[in-house]
């Protein structure tokens, strides 16, 4: 199957994102919401989806084969577990001042701990 066109220049340059400077740019294109802009994608049968709920499914497809949705009325069986802490005791362990302080003391472009993500995104 040939490589969609379209795809091949996002492909290259993602494929030459290894440093910070290119992983800068990539947070400019990419970071600017808060909340992440999906736009349509082409399914394999050649049409495009239309709806953000087709794409999320497609995405499931390819990303996680064989999985489902779980609808909301399932979720809602799901038994809740209580946590187990006293609010009284993390309300004074963290503080505004202290995340503050914890985001200050990080290096913008350091090393992205398990979760991949990169101080300066936060």
């Amino acid at each position: 199957m040939a490589e969609n066109e379209g795809a091949r220049p996002w492909r290259d340059f993602c494929s030459k994102t290894e440093g910070i400077h290119e992983s800068s740019k990539l947070y400019k294109i990419l970071g600017h919401s808060p909340i992440g802009k999906l736009g349509m994608l082409q399914l394999p049968n050649g049409t495009w989806t239309n709806y953000l709920d087709e794409t999320y499914a497609h995405l499931l497809e390819v990303h996680f084969p064989g999985c489902t949705r779980i609808s909301d009325d399932i979720l809602q069986q799901v038994p809740k577990r209580a946590l187990l802490f006293n609010c009284n005791e993390v309300r004074r362990v963290v503080t505004e001042d202290r995340i503050k302080w914890a985001f200050s003391t990080m290096a913008p472009y350091k090393t992205p701990g398990q979760d991949g993500i990169y101080p300066v995104l936060l």
